[in-house]
């Protein structure tokens, strides 16, 4: 459950919004700047958030917001977005644009946007004139946004931050971490309240755990008719249109695995944390914050940050249960060059964090390797 001190806090900065903009907050190091709830969800303004509710928690640019509608629509259910930009006028326009044109956006969807230390305070201001871009075109104009320019500031894409802040300003008891260019199976939400219900007595609520949900890669030809059943999923993956994602899961056994009903989402298996890759998982709201010293080369590419957080869960005594019939989707497949590197500074990361785990945690018999 969430603190008292973190639900005032919300409550505060919620209240604020309702009279007018409180004032961005810096981060810890100083080079960002932080303005909660830029725009706020309707069942986050009239208090339609339930505890139990899950929260996907997600980071963006500009321009990858075209992802959000997929997302949203497939989820139904609370979501919370951190923006990088130093154009807030245009990110205002353009979440307006989304929230006319989706209403699940409008009726989901909350906002916060990190900037660099030094953008003008103009989180008041937007274009109006972009208000009246007909429906059919607002993915298009969005997807041609201008993203913040991280090489002109000498800087690396913020993601520890970035995914920090959607969590921490999330109002629910559980968090499901997504990348925007994603798209989660049928239900989920809704599978997973259930799921938490009847497994009140089980190792997995009296332990601290982490749900694993296996992400794939989805041919571009297939974005638009994403499965939403593993049935569906599993016959795609034989006709190659989708592909398991580089990951520490054991796909083999979740493909194979039976489960004891077609009604219910259930535990698999339980995976091993010490050789750690990328993962989404749905957890509780109040695990171990990503590192923000760890950053990403650029928004798409923050498999280290997630890496070393599931090395971290790992060491800090956490099991990981891989869902049985959940799944994510990434669109499009990954090109192999960037997949090469991306695994080289994974080793990198790991190698270092690995020294700073030791001293976190002393007496963890865990490592990762």
């Amino acid at each position: 459950m969430s603190s008292h001190v973190e639900k005032d806090d919300q409550q505060n900065a919620l209240a604020k919004h309702h009279r007018g903009m409180a004032p961005p907050k810096y981060d810890s190091s100083n080079r960002y700047k932080i303005q909660k709830y830029l725009v706020a969800s309707e069942a986050i303004t009239w208090n339609q958030v339930k505890s139990e509710d899950v929260t996907i928690t997600t980071h963006s640019t500009l321009s990858k917001l075209h992802h959000l509608p997929a997302l949203v629509e497939r989820w139904n259910a609370p979501v919370s977005v951190s923006v990088l930009t130093d154009d807030v006028p245009t990110l205002l326009s353009t979440i307006a644009n989304l929230r006319r044109c989706f209403p699940p956006i409008k009726q989901y969807a909350s906002f916060h946007v990190v900037m660099p230390a030094n953008t003008r305070d103009n989180t008041g201001e937007s274009d109006e004139t972009e208000l009246k871009v007909p429906c059919s075109m607002v993915l298009d104009l969005t997807e041609n946004l201008a993203d913040l320019n991280m090489t002109k500031l000498d800087a690396y894409y913020p993601s520890s931050l970035l995914l920090n802040v959607a969590v921490v300003e999330s109002t629910t008891d559980y968090i499901f971490a997504l990348d925007i260019d994603m798209v989660p199976s049928g239900e989920l939400e809704q599978s997973f309240k259930a799921f938490m219900t009847r497994r009140e007595e089980d190792q997995y609520m009296n332990n601290p755990t982490v749900f694993i949900v296996p992400d794939f890669d989805l041919h571009d030809d297939y974005v638009s008719m994403a499965p939403k059943y593993k049935s569906e999923l599993l016959g795609l993956l034989k006709e190659n249109y989708v592909k398991p994602s580089v990951s520490f899961i054991d796909y083999n056994q979740w493909r194979e695995f039976k489960s004891t009903s077609s009604l219910y989402l259930e535990v698999a298996f339980e995976m091993k944390g010490q050789n750690p890759w990328q993962a989404f998982f749905i957890a509780s709201r109040n695990i171990p914050k990503f590192d923000e010293a760890i950053h990403s080369v650029n928004n798409s590419d923050i498999n280290s940050v997630r890496s070393c957080h599931i090395c971290e869960l790992h060491v800090a005594g956490y099991q990981f249960g891989v869902m049985d019939s959940a799944f994510v989707l990434h669109k499009g497949f990954k090109k192999t060059n960037n997949l090469e590197r991306s695994m080289e500074l994974n080793q990198m990361h790991l190698k270092k964090y690995g020294v700073k785990l030791r001293e976190l945690y002393p007496q963890s018999p865990r490592s990762c390797t």
